[in-house]
């Protein structure tokens, strides 16, 4: 299990990447069709540069722009569902917000989906950070 990307919310996308590709010699990689995100490696992890539009927060507590999610791949989704499962049974101080719980979470679960349609499965870590998670297939 390893981080994939970091996702940071930006009002300039195109100058951000280039300040990357630029100053870190990050690569860019190829977006889905419609995808508006910018996709930069190190080869290691990916950077995902995501336009900030306000319009995105309706119903919800509007967010500025910096750190918007953190991205995992797992070996199995299966078993990492039960591993969490199993935490949290175990300990209750582990027990991660539910993300689509309430008016609010519903809409940044749908937000999130958006912004990392490649994810399999969303939660959050005990401070609300937001968490999307893939296999690794």
């Amino acid at each position: 299990r390893y981080i994939s990307h970091v996702a940071l919310r930006t009002m300039r996308p195109d100058e951000m990447a280039r300040f990357y590709i630029d100053i870190f010699g990050f690569a860019e990689q190829n977006a889905a069709a419609g995808d508006p995100n910018h996709y930069l490696t190190d080869g290691r992890v990916t950077l995902s540069l995501i336009p900030y539009d306000i319009c995105n927060f309706v119903g919800q507590s509007i967010l500025p722009t910096g750190m918007d999610h953190v991205g995992f791949t797992v070996e199995d989704m299966t078993a990492f569902k039960t591993d969490l499962d199993d935490l949290i049974g175990g300990n209750p101080v582990m027990n991660a917000p539910t993300v689509g719980f309430g008016k609010e979470g519903v809409q940044r679960l749908e937000l999130l989906q958006r912004q990392a349609p490649y994810a399999e499965c969303f939660i959050c870590d005990p401070d609300y950070t937001m968490i999307a998670v893939k296999s690794a297939h």
